[in-house]
């Protein structure tokens, strides 16, 4: 991570590091299954 920071510590991502990114496409119904599990559990 220390090789992304600037001198305000801030991470810098440029489009080349996530163009070949995967972000699964859940469907609602499976994303609000989760937030139920999740409130129960507090």
């Amino acid at each position: 991570m220390q090789a992304y920071t600037g001198a305000t510590n801030q991470i810098h991502i440029y489009p080349e590091q996530v163009e070949n990114l995967s972000v699964p496409d859940i469907p609602l119904s499976e994303q609000q299954r989760i937030v139920d599990t999740l409130m129960r559990q507090k």
